[in-house]
């Protein structure tokens, strides 16, 4: 009776243990991903071993190819065909004192097709100092608010819109152009000149959901909405008067062209900005530019000057590409010379060491 009683148990326990495993086996089962040899890490690798005589060749293969790039669009960029460029310096504009109004007589040789852009130019100006970068906000330019910087207040504690030294330093000469023979004024627009992540989504001006809104909302309603903001220091107009065109709000405020392209900071110290966009052709002639210069360069030593340029496939007249593509190259070429001199003068007599 016993022994039937403890057989009895016996196999109740292996049955038991028996539903266990196959359960948690089941479990396994399910969880397991599927056999292929990426998910399982069973992919077969491959890890090269670089010799002498496979690196130093694809080093001057590489030297030789950027040096090739570098050379065609150089040639390219000076091609009279695809790209123009007219640059007139105007930094001497009544000795550098400002405010001066200037006129500057040029002649253009051969016509520029369109569209043709329109820059102005600023060297030895330092837009990428951190401190300089720093004092903006980018919250307040899409919302009005505070934005704490050391140039957010005037000298009655007024909360100034916008705060920060790249607005302050905004850049505020004004140009005209006229052809032929100096008579017609050149039909730009701003239109395209700035950014379409800048225009549309990272400026707004108070009051607006969105910027479609601007074509409903009036320059008076724009002067309230900032009535408890000051200008900055610098600035001689208000932030909702810096559109030239009268009830165009859309130009107008923290949207306006100018404002943005100025926000957009550069990187080098030499650099040039888009001003306007003439989507017609200037025919060969004698063009007259009125300037009107208010911006200092004097104080930092630097130049101005104005841009008449058209585009090509590799972008504007510009050859920093170009030059970078034969530098690169050539330093390839020099440290495959080095590389190659080092083995042919001390490789061997290494081998004949590992050897013995």
């Amino acid at each position: 009776m016993n022994d039937n009683l403890s057989r009895a148990k016996e196999i109740h326990a292996k049955n038991v243990n028996f539903q266990t495993s196959s359960s948690e086996n089941g479990a396994k089962q399910k969880n397991r991903p599927k056999e292929t040899p990426l998910k399982h890490q069973k992919v077969l690798g491959w890890q090269p071993i670089f010799s002498v005589w496979t690196v130093i060749p694809v080093v001057f293969i590489i030297g030789l190819a950027s040096i090739s790039i570098g050379v065609v669009l150089l040639l390219i960029n000076d091609s009279v065909f695809i790209a123009k460029e007219k640059i007139i310096s105007y930094e001497s504009c009544n000795n550098g004192r400002v405010p001066a109004r200037c006129n500057i007589s040029f002649y253009i040789n051969e016509p520029f097709e369109s569209p043709v852009y329109f820059y102005y130019g600023i060297k030895n100006y330092f837009q990428n100092h951190r401190q300089y970068l720093k004092s903006r906000s980018d919250q307040q330019l899409h919302e009005v608010a505070n934005c704490g910087s050391p140039w957010d207040k005037d000298d009655n504690m007024i909360n100034i819109a916008p705060c920060g030294a790249v607005a302050n330093s905004m850049f505020n000469d004004t140009f005209s152009l006229y052809f032929p023979n100096g008579n017609n004024l050149v039909p730009w627009t701003h239109d395209g000149v700035a950014w379409e992540v800048d225009k549309n989504m990272k400026f707004r001006n108070p009051g607006l959901i969105n910027n479609d809104d601007c074509r409903h909302q009036t320059k008076s309603e724009l002067e309230r909405l900032f009535k408890n903001y000051s200008h900055p220091r610098n600035w001689e107009k208000e932030i909702w008067d810096l559109s030239e065109e009268e009830g165009n709000t859309c130009n107008n405020g923290f949207m306006n062209t100018d404002f943005i392209v100025w926000m957009r900071t550069a990187a080098l110290p030499a650099f040039r900005k888009p001003y306007r966009i003439f989507n017609g052709r200037l025919p060969k002639g004698y063009y007259r530019l009125e300037i009107m210069s208010n911006y200092p360069v004097v104080e930092f030593h630097g130049k101005k000057s104005f841009i008449i340029a058209t585009t090509s496939w590799i972008g504007s007249h510009d050859s920093t590409l170009a030059i970078a593509y034969i530098v690169g190259g050539s330093i390839c070429l020099m440290i495959g010379t080095i590389f190659l001199y080092i083995h042919l003068k001390f490789g061997y007599k290494s081998d004949l060491i590992g050897v013995q």
